[in-house]
Formats: structure tokens, sequence, C-alpha cells
């Protein structure tokens, strides 16, 4: 065989797997970064949504025992129970996690508190409820910001 005629054949090969592998690494780099796009605006978007949620369960059971400590009549203790539970199931049961195992103590104690009348300890578990809330809301929205900004899941 001809050299000379080989060497047409071997530029189009060359130049035909040059345009494969020049239109294939950017595609997977693509590829690859709008999936990771998509997998942290999944995780930021729920992570949104289970602030909502919290927030808005402990609101409605801390508003139900204030209603309480205040006199403002019986206290729905079916509702108070179920919001418990509500917040219980949104947080870690870790031990390790200090601010879910402070929040999970308090609101086991409002109940507590409740249903043995003792408004000093009412009042006081309340204020724990909220206080421990707002600071685990507020690192989970860091978070979610952090992620927003990296691109990547963030761990602490």
């Amino acid at each position: 065989m001809n050299s000379y005629l080989s060497t047409p054949v071997l530029i189009v090969a060359l130049s035909f797997f040059g345009a494969v592998v020049g239109a294939g690494i950017p595609a997977f780099f693509t590829s690859r970064n709008n999936n990771k796009n998509i997998f942290i605006n999944t995780v930021t978007t729920e992570r949104a949504k289970w602030r909502g949620e919290l927030r808005n369960h402990a609101a409605e059971f801390c508003k139900l025992a204030y209603g309480h400590l205040h006199g403002y009549g019986k206290v729905d203790g079916l509702r108070l129970e179920e919001l418990r539970v509500l917040i219980r199931l949104r947080l870690n049961p870790n031990p390790n996690h200090v601010l879910d195992k402070a929040i999970l103590d308090a609101t086991l104690k409002v109940v507590k508190a409740i249903e043995g009348s003792d408004n000093g300890e009412l009042a006081e578990q309340l204020e724990r409820v909220e206080s421990n809330v707002q600071v685990l809301l507020k690192q989970e929205w860091e978070k979610s910001k952090k992620e927003a900004l990296k691109g990547k899941l963030v761990t602490a």
C-alpha cells in the first residue's frame, strides 16, 4: 500500500478524533456542572422548606402553650402533642446535636409543665424552645447560603 495515500486517511481520522474529543470534554464538564447545580438547588430548596415548616410548627406550639400560660383558655393538648412530634421529627435525634437535643427536651418539658400546671417551668421552657429554634434556623440559613455560593454541600 502506498504511504502517500494513507496520509489523507490518517489526517481525516485524526481530525475526526480531535472533533470528538474537542466536543466531548466540554460536554462532559457542562453535564457534570449542570448535575451538580441541580443537586445543590434541590438540597437548598428542601432546606428552605424544612426551615419554614420547623418555624411554623414551633411558632404554633409556642402560641398554644403561651395561650395556656396567659389564661386564654384550655389548651388543645392533642394539637400541642401533635406539634411537639412534628418538631421532633424534623430534628436530629443524635444527642451530639446539642441544639436539636435542647429543643427536644424543652418541648417535652413544656407539655409536662402544662400537665402539672407549673407556669414558672412552662415560661422557662418556652423561652428555651424559642431561642434554640431561632439559633438552629439561623445556622441552617447560613449553611444554605454557603452551599449556594460554593456549589457544594456543607456538612457542619
